[in-house]
């Protein structure tokens, strides 16, 4: 392979580590913890090679999913192949590859047997969690099979999700609006208001929602911008000044929670005080002494400017 062909494969590789939320150059703690005292540093950096290459596979074609024949096929030193079955293994039940909408061939055969030899595994509610989890074990059960049953005669496990609701979804909601307005949407959509998870925060920096949104399911979507119009629940336009200082408050909170974690066994006291004037001298006492009570002021404060917006 050509130098300059060399640099750009190892350029993509780099580049599928980063948009998969992993360390080019560095092992996982989870892998670190597996192959510790398996692996020199030679054989660490091969196997990082291995595993990211996989990760290239998956990141250029989210649509079909990587196997690990595939793999075993690109690799010609068969003293390889066993990097590439605990990397392929390892990134599929990690969630970093062949996850979300796909179809995975199973790689046994089961016979019909009696319902007595089939494990049943069942999910409680068919929210985003409860659905996401039910697709991503079907794809590792069909992938992995000899991992899920004892012997041949055992069928694959069978998927069961409880929901309490009429409808799945969970907080994520499209309400149809009662009046429609015909051919304002197209492909023949309805028009709704979006109850939960309408905003998604960026596709960068590994959010696998890219490769399930964007590469997958081609979904229409419109970027927000900053100068966008913002209205309320009974449709007059949100305030400007309002809007401004719940964004500054809502950084300033997830800052304090990103340093401070949460006391389980002391829950925090919420301040009583209802006469908060939002200042910045305000947001930045220093009288507070821990992490989990300037966040509970700091949500005091947030719901205190709401009641004072409404």
């Amino acid at each position: 392979m050509p130098l300059l062909a060399k640099e750009e494969h190892q350029r993509q590789r780099q580049l599928a580590a980063w948009s998969s939320r992993l360390l080019p150059d560095a092992l996982h703690i989870s892998e670190y913890q597996i192959l510790k005292g398996h692996l020199t540093n030679a054989q660490s950096a091969t196997y990082l090679t291995i595993r990211n290459d996989v990760l290239r596979l998956w990141t250029r074609n989210p649509l079909v999913h990587v196997s690990v024949i595939e793999i075993l096929e690109r690799i010609k030193d068969k003293r390889l192949h066993s990097l590439v079955i605990f990397a392929h293994e390892w990134l599929a039940r990690h969630g970093y590859i062949n996850f979300g909408c796909i179809h995975i061939w199973p790689t046994i055969n089961r016979p019909s047997v009696s319902p007595a030899k089939q494990q049943r595994i069942v999910i409680i509610g068919a929210g985003v969690s409860g659905l996401s989890t039910a697709r991503q074990l079907t794809n590792i059960i069909l992938q992995f099979p000899e991992r899920w049953c004892r012997d041949r005669s055992q069928m694959l496990p069978r998927l069961i999700i409880l929901e309490g609701r009429q409808r799945i979804g969970g907080r994520v909601y499209s309400h149809a609006l009662k009046n429609q307005v015909p051919g304002s949407l197209p492909h023949g959509l309805a028009n709704t208001a979006e109850m939960g998870a309408q905003i998604i925060t960026g596709f960068h920096h590994g959010n696998p929602l890219d490769a399930l949104v964007r590469g997958q399911l081609t979904l229409e979507y419109h970027l927000m911008k900053d100068n966008m119009m913002l209205y309320d629940f009974d449709g007059t336009t949100i305030d400007l000044e309002a809007d401004t200082k719940v964004q500054s408050l809502f950084n300033d909170l997830l800052e304090a929670a990103s340093l401070h974690g949460w006391h389980l066994n002391q829950p925090p006291k919420i301040v009583q005080s209802q006469d908060i004037q939002m200042t910045s001298a305000t947001m930045k006492q220093e009288h507070v002494l821990n992490g989990t009570t300037k966040v509970s002021f700091m949500l005091h404060c947030l719901f205190s400017l709401h009641r004072i917006s409404c």
